[in-house]
């Protein structure tokens, strides 16, 4: 998909081997050929878009072009066999306007952009196995930028589940830093669109940017002089070709050098609409055994994940079992997360892996895979300070008989954090996590909450580049107290952020590690048995605990820590601790406490055998 500014059209696109485009992408399921050409008037260089559609041997599915400068009423005059011509344009020839060629083989279901301010040609393409949403738009310069944001991102939000290739000239400068830039690709990154085209023959120009459908956000796109490395297997899939741009006006065009061939330079790309996660199974199983091997200290290897991705859509005969899981991913289910894969890669490798993320990685097919492999999981999201203090100060509010009806937590922050939290679909990870920490707190007192009644939860995250990794967190608590009145608490909290993550990683590698080792059994007759997969003891350090099945789900930060603390001293072969003293309480305790009794052991019987086993056979 290409934005061509050049005189010499015909001579451009005549160099271009259009079968490659479908060749060397077999993964794409529309299998597709989009090309862009920002005319200036088509009335002029209509001879050579026909000679251009001649010279391709029909291999361009669709052409969307801009700035035609035609009026509405002499359109006909510009149709071109074996096409059907789709149209936006202005009543009178004054600049600007949409014209798009479609192959007469493909179903084209146009949709009405009359409430818009600039022009818009929008529609649904049907093939025989697929349908994509073409979206061609054209904003004149003089049309308001912020408005044009707000309208296309309605326009996008229409068609969040589906496939959508966008592309045209807005005329926004993308080659400089500013607000505008800022909020028009944010928005674009909050629908899953990626920038295609990296290099622009007119730096107003902005084209290639693709939404895949189902909330997929793995789709990434570069030009052919980038190539992909090991370290961004996960991240980025992008398939080069080769179109033709003449040097000998370079400096006039703007075009810019990339790889020079002969006399010629050439720059572009195709667009794979789906990444192919089932090829790259094997090089993430690898990347973990590098990984491994290179920071090998302990005995369990437990990678711990940072990166915040979206939310996948949990599906049944999908998510729901490991072979379920392992069939979806051979077939490329776009609802197959990254970091699922990475999970499932750790745990083929016989490694625990800890999710520190909000994102639902651990479904149900991951845990059972688990289970099958004998290999501990432990998740979601690291607890280190906002969250942390809301598990206290909820968990006093409610014992204390307070009754909190409102909470309102409002964060700012500037790091890759939160560049990513300022997604919505990734903000909604973050905003289920948080939300979720109060449930269980408020649910142990029935007193103050009927049935299904809940606390008003408002979470807001903002991306504010300045502040970097101190995050502002700010608190409003509200209490129903005695008769009707209310209790305010409002609590401001410098977090950073980075700081306070690091050390949570390193307790949760060390008591993973840790909890690999114990083992329990009923009787001497009996076999030892490790603890269940899912580490739900570690729920201290994550924001959402993850639980076994029919397990109750602990936020308040006290039980959290009572029963990590009892589980460890039960290694040690010591008593839970507690707060009853009764030896503090009863006379005759209190006497036997004093005289040493109280410290007095019996004796075992003979029948009593003591047997001890080191930990870490």
């Amino acid at each position: 998909m290409n934005t061509i500014q050049d005189n010499n059209i015909v001579e451009l696109f005549n160099c271009i081997d259009y079968s490659n485009y479908k060749s060397i992408t077999p993964n794409n399921p529309h299998n597709l050929t989009f090309v862009h050409v920002n005319i200036r008037s088509l009335v002029k260089n209509f001879s050579k878009i026909e000679q251009i559609l001649s010279a391709s041997n029909s291999s361009i599915d669709f052409i969307v072009i801009t700035e035609v400068n035609v009026p509405e009423n002499i359109k006909s005059l510009y149709n071109i066999p074996g096409y059907t011509l789709y149209s936006q344009l202005r009543q009178s020839r004054r600049g600007g306007g949409i014209i798009v060629y479609i192959k007469n083989k493909y179903k084209f279901k146009q949709h009405k952009t009359t409430t818009l301010h600039f022009e818009c040609l929008l529609g649904t393409i049907n093939s025989t196995s697929s349908s994509v949403v073409l979206c061609a738009v054209y904003r004149p310069p003089s049309n308001n930028k912020h408005h044009f944001i707000k309208e296309i991102e309605k326009v996008l939000k229409r068609f969040e589940r589906e496939d959508v290739v966008f592309l045209g000239d807005v005329n926004i400068n993308l080659k400089i830093n500013n607000p505008v830039k800022k909020s028009y690709l944010d928005m674009m990154s909050g629908y899953g669109l990626s920038c295609g085209i990296t290099d622009y023959t007119r730096i107003e120009i902005l084209n290639g940017l693709v939404l895949n459908a189902d909330k997929t956000k793995v789709i990434h796109v570069r030009s052919s002089h980038k190539y992909q490395n090991d370290d961004e297997s996960i991240n980025v899939i992008a398939h080069s070709h080769e179109c033709m741009h003449n040097l000998n006006k370079q400096c006039t065009n703007g075009c810019l050098k990339i790889k020079q061939v002969n006399e010629h330079t050439y720059l572009g790309l195709v667009i794979d609409s789906r990444f192919n996660w089932a090829n790259h199974i094997n090089r993430v199983c690898n990347k973990v055994r590098t990984i491994m091997a290179k920071f090998y200290i302990i005995k369990s290897k437990i990678p711990c994940n940072t990166l915040l991705i979206m939310f996948c859509e949990v599906t049944k005969g999908v998510h729901d079992t490991s072979e379920n899981l392992e069939r979806a991913l051979r077939q490329n289910n776009n609802e197959i997360s990254p970091s699922t894969i990475f999970a499932m890669a750790a745990i083929d490798e016989g490694c625990c892996y800890v999710n520190g993320s909000p994102q639902n990685t651990l479904v149900d097919g991951l845990i059972e895979r688990a289970e099958k492999m004998g290999v501990f999981v432990a998740g979601d999201d690291f607890k280190s300070g906002q969250t942390k203090l809301k598990s206290v100060l909820v968990d006093f509010l409610v014992s204390a008989g307070l009754k909190p009806v409102s909470i309102v937590s409002y964060n700012h922050l500037g790091n890759n954090d939160g560049k990513n939290l300022s997604a919505p679909r990734q903000f909604r990870s973050k905003e289920i996590t948080k939300s979720n920490v109060v449930d269980d707190m408020v649910a142990s007192n029935s007193l103050l909450y009927a049935p299904n009644e809940k606390p008003d939860h408002v979470v807001v995250i903002k991306y504010v580049p300045y502040v970097g990794d101190s995050k502002r967190a700010m608190d409003e608590y509200t209490s129903e107290i005695l008769l009707h009145g209310t209790n305010t608490i409002v609590v401001h909290n410098t977090c950073e952020d980075s700081l306070l993550a690091v050390p949570l990683i390193l307790d949760l590698v060390l008591l993973t590690d840790l909890f690999c080792r114990v083992s329990f059994r009923k009787d001497e007759s009996s076999e030892w048995a490790p603890m269940h997969p899912v580490l739900s003891t570690l729920g201290y350090l994550l924001k959402a605990p993850l639980v076994p099945p029919g397990a109750p789900v602990v936020n308040a930060l006290t039980a959290q820590r009572a029963a990590l603390v009892d589980l460890m001293r039960a290694c040690l072969a010591l008593p839970p601790a507690h707060q009853l003293r009764l030896e503090h309480k009863v006379p005759f305790l209190m006497s036997d406490l004093r005289s040493g009794t109280m410290f007095k052991s019996v004796p075992p019987s003979k029948k009593q055998k003591i047997t001890h086993e080191n930990g870490d056979k």
